[in-house]
């Protein structure tokens, strides 16, 4: 498709998914440039660092929270450290149960061994509601007993933009912060 939209005379330009918020800010500055709307870009991308600061900053004043943040349900999968999605998790003072894991798939044991405190689902595919009435069976697990078992958007959890990281971190904050 690349070649053919190459032979085209088409401008291609292949970017990467980020692993970290930052790195969706340069790529937005990057694009602009691509569209010259370099100052629009790094309007979006100002706002979007002042939510992120504050949010960081409130965060700082709660209790680290053990969080599971799952993006699949057969198999189950997590978000794994050193991606923009385990941002959500650490920039509200959380601690992702799959931290040092290089593979995302993980069993309904072995969360439920972890014990996290919140349990954050993506709605991708439909399957959150389902995963979030199945986790809510498990009564003696933390996330359950504090009532900490959340769905959030597929849209804007799983799609690397400076508003959707914003809107995301902050459905994340409110999870934690409840």
């Amino acid at each position: 498709d690349i070649a053919a939209l190459k032979k085209l005379g088409i401008q291609v330009e292949i970017i990467k998914t980020p692993k970290t918020f930052n790195e969706i800010c340069e790529q937005t500055i990057y694009i602009g440039a691509l569209v010259g709307n370099t100052s629009e870009a790094e309007k979006v991308i100002q706002s979007s660092k002042l939510v992120v600061e504050d949010i960081r900053q409130k965060s700082k004043k709660l209790s680290k929270s053990k969080i599971f943040f799952q993006v699949g349900a057969n198999p189950i999968f997590t978000v794994l450290q050193n991606t923009f999605m385990d941002d959500f998790i650490t920039f509200c003072n959380g601690e992702n149960i799959a931290a040092g894991m290089t593979k995302g798939t993980m069993t309904r044991e072995s969360i439920l061994l972890k014990n996290p405190d919140v349990i954050i689902i993506a709605t991708m595919g439909g399957f959150g509601i389902e995963e979030q009435k199945i986790w809510n069976t498990y009564t003696g697990m933390s996330a359950v007993i504090k009532e900490k078992v959340f769905t959030i958007s597929s849209e804007t959890s799983c799609s690397p933009t400076p508003a959707n990281f914003v809107s995301a971190l902050q459905d994340v904050y409110n999870f934690v912060s409840q």
